[in-house]
This record gives C-alpha cells, structure tokens and sequence, in this order.
C-alpha cells in the first residue's frame, strides 16, 4: 500500500478506537515513505503518529514524534507543511500543559501561513482557534476576543459552522 492509503486507513482505525492498530498502520506508512524517499508523507505521518501516542496518553512520545516531523518539515522548505506541523506541535504542547510553549507554537504557525501568498483560511483558523484559548486560559481576554473574532470569520469563510459556534460561544463568554 501507499503511504497515503495507509494514513486513510489508519485514521479510519484511530476512528473506531483501535489506537494500535492505527499507530501499525502509521508505523508503515512512515517506513514507505523513508524508503521512497517522501520527506513531506514523512512529516505527515509523524504528525498523524503524535496524535495516536496522545490519545494512548503517551504524551512524551507525542512530543517526540510531533518536535521531529517539525525537524523534518524545516528542512523542506515548504511553509504550509511547516506551519501545519509546528501548530500541532503546539497542540501537543499545550495538551501537555506547556502553555508558552504551546503559545509560541502557534504564533510560529500563524507567521508561516501568513508569509503565503494565499493563506488557507481552515489552516489559519484552526491556528488561530488554539491560540486563543491558551491567551483566554492565561487571562488575555482582549487578545483572545481578537483571536476568536478572526477564527469565526475564517471558519464562517470556509463553511465550518462548528468553528463559528464554538468561536461565538467563547466570544459570548469573554
């Protein structure tokens, strides 16, 4: 199998709560992509292998798999692989209670995206989102109010009603 057909069916598993069948499936489409020298299938499996290692509650081993596609993605030069990893390096990072770090993270992201010519606004928002709540959980309500405000225009722009909602119910309690 590809490494791609992998991921989707690894995900597919993680769906249905088999964490260990997933990370197997992770597992190889990470050999694949080694082997057919696809750095960028690389990252995104060690992205997709940080989130199955968070949900078994291994959350050293989700940092470590999450700060090496990191690793990976810097040397590609692609901002948009890089931004994507290194926000969910922040999401780990802030699940584990690393909120500065988590919070650094995603400024990093949010920088990357915004040197593209056309930033994907899901992306954005979906940097944006984790953001600010780490700011409304630190107390910096007027920073988060503009995080939110931005999120639920970019969620609304690409028809996500549920980042609007969740972004409407922050703003309301702010």
């Amino acid at each position: 199998m590809k490494p791609n057909e992998l991921m989707r069916a690894a995900w597919s598993a993680r769906a249905e709560g088999k964490l260990t069948d997933a990370e197997r499936l992770l597992g190889e489409a990470l050999s694949v992509a080694k082997q057919s020298d696809s750095p960028g299938v690389r990252v995104q499996c060690l992205v997709k292998i940080s989130h199955v290692m968070q949900d078994q509650g291994r959350a050293r081993e989700a940092g470590e798999a999450a700060r090496e596609a990191v690793s990976a993605a810097r040397t590609l030069h692609d901002p948009r692989l890089l931004a994507w990893a290194v926000r969910h390096l922040g999401d780990v990072c802030r699940a584990d209670g690393q909120l500065g770090d988590a919070a650094a993270r995603y400024r990093e992201a949010i920088s990357l995206y915004a040197e593209l010519p056309e930033p994907p606004p899901l992306d954005v928002a979906n940097a944006l989102r984790p953001l600010a709540i780490v700011m409304e959980s630190e107390g910096d309500t007027a920073r988060a109010s503009e995080l939110w405000e931005e999120a639920r225009r970019l969620y609304g722009l690409v028809g996500i009603q549920e980042g609007v909602d969740e972004a409407s119910a922050h703003l309301a309690a702010l």
